[in-house]
């Protein structure tokens, strides 16, 4: 009787020596003797008994991403997956299986970006109470990605102010943890700008697990400013970005990272970057405002965002101020036409006194409908003058452009200049003028002084009725024979 029971326990001994000995990396259970495997094959494998565990090792030729897998778990067993650096002769956890209770027989993932070098992959029984005589299957991917790794601003990628690229967020790296943003990978670029202009960043293509999140930083010295984003805070899967600033001369980063930082994705994104020279930005504020001749007509658009120059009343969007001289009394007309039709433009003009801006005209709508063409028209005595251009509302910008045009009237001078050769009488009178020296037909025109038309016509009989408007003072033009004449005028 004991002989009978002693063979079927001696045949599966034996059975069993002869099954393990099929694991032809063993002894490989501490990283000294990680046994050597390379990027690109499967490997078969043995949990064998009580307490074993399975090193290998692999080298990494580039920066990128490696990624193990395992497969065929056999069902009694629950592993847990792990990817270490060896690193001067210490193996550094880089990134394991996201899974701290994996079940019976699951099969697992692990992906870690990586710098070039030597590195773990370690496989154990989740619990050390779980063997089997069957095996598991190992898979190692090495894929090069030459911009990471550019975790930080620190390690950002160089890439140039024009180009276009497929990248990843793909895997994670415990050496980059941080309590607010997890390992999970981010992509960090520098760029460098050489003059003021606009820089776009567009992200397309976007794998629909990820939720983006996309930013613009400059350079600070220290930690980076942000000064633009996606203007998007809760992106959904899979969705388009873009960024525009408008930038002075300097160092800036793009970030890019998924919002909740918990997922990423072996599919790529698509990345375009774009920068166009605008000799007029920055020119967000008056003081920064760009000189422009009095007689001159030009495209420009208001365009991007730069927190930078954000006010609690105005945001950050972008706004133009232009600054022009008159030498000598002369007639201004400003055009702003070809307006985009997402934009509800303000015009006025500012001059400056004591430090302080002072209005002199607008556009005379103080409620311009989107892509309304803008004008203003005034007398300009000699000195500076600031025109500002704005969205109404301060929530839109275009890549369109807007048109202006500039043009200061210095044919005949306005009183002690160039003295006209009409007599305009009694001035000041109660709203009706005489006139005397009147040559063939003559035209007029009057505007109050923030340039805004109130009366126009033609003289008949040597006198021009004004009686309809309030008290004040007025610019009136006299034209003849292509010929202008301005003149101040009071209604008292």
């Amino acid at each position: 009787m004991k002989k009978t029971i002693l063979l079927p326990v001696l045949l599966f001994f034996f059975m069993g020596q002869i099954a393990f000995a099929q694991d032809a990396y063993e002894p490989n259970n501490e990283f000294p003797n990680a046994a050597p495997i390379t990027c690109g094959n499967t490997y078969n494998a043995l949990i064998q008994s009580l307490g074993d565990v399975d090193w290998f090792r692999v080298e990494m030729a580039t920066a990128g991403y490696l990624t193990a897998k395992v497969n065929n778990v056999p069902s009694p067993l629950d592993l847990n997956l792990e990817i270490h650096r060896l690193i001067n002769g210490q193996a550094q956890f880089i990134a394991d299986d996201d899974d701290d209770n994996a079940g019976s027989g699951q099969a697992l993932t692990a992906t870690g970006y990586v710098e070039a070098g030597t590195y773990l992959v370690f496989i154990e029984e989740e619990d050390g109470d779980g063997t089997s005589p069957a095996q598991y299957t190992l898979e190692i991917e090495c894929n090069s990605d030459l911009q990471e790794i550019n975790q930080t601003y620190l390690l950002a990628s160089s890439i140039p102010t024009d180009t276009c690229f497929s990248a990843l967020i793909f895997g994670e790296n415990d050496n980059f943890a941080s309590p607010e943003d997890g390992d999970d990978d981010q992509d960090w670029y520098r760029v460098e700008i050489l003059e003021t202009g606009i820089l776009e960043v567009f992200i397309t293509s976007v794998p629909s697990i990820l939720d983006l999140n996309l930013e613009i930083l400059e350079d600070t010295g220290s930690t980076p400013k942000r000064v633009a984003d996606d203007d998007d805070d809760n992106s959904g899967g899979g969705q388009d970005l873009m960024s525009v600033a408008y930038l002075n001369p300097g160092t800036y980063y793009i970030h890019i990272e998924d919002e909740d930082h918990d997922r990423t994705s072996d599919d790529p994104y698509d990345f375009c970057i774009a920068f166009t020279p605008n000799k007029n930005e920055v020119n967000q504020t008056f003081e920064l405002a760009s000189p422009i001749p009095l007689d001159t007509c030009f495209n420009e658009n208001l365009y991007g965002e730069n927190e930078n120059y954000e006010t609690s009343e105005d945001g950050d969007d972008d706004q133009d101020w232009y600054l022009i001289t008159a030498d000598s009394t002369c007639f201004l007309r400003i055009e702003l036409t070809e307006v985009p039709s997402v934009l509800d433009l303000n015009m006025t003009l500012f001059q400056l006194e004591n430090n302080q801006l002072v209005l002199v005209a607008n556009d005379g709508d103080d409620n311009a409908g989107g892509g309304q063409n803008l004008f203003i028209e005034t007398v300009l005595e000699p000195g500076g003058y600031y025109i500002h251009i704005e969205d109404e509302d301060h929530d839109r910008t275009a890549k369109e452009s807007y048109k202006i045009c500039v043009n200061c009237d210095f044919d005949s001078g306005i009183s002690t200049i160039n003295p006209s050769p009409f007599i305009v009488f009694p001035n000041p009178g109660n709203g009706v003028f005489r006139l005397e020296g009147l040559i063939g037909n003559t035209d007029y025109q009057v505007y109050d002084l923030q340039g805004r038309l109130q009366s126009e016509g033609s003289i008949n009989e040597s006198k021009i009725d004004l009686t309809r408007l309030n008290a004040g003072m007025y610019i009136l033009n006299l034209i003849w024979d292509a010929k202008k004449v301005f003149q101040k005028i009071i209604i008292e």
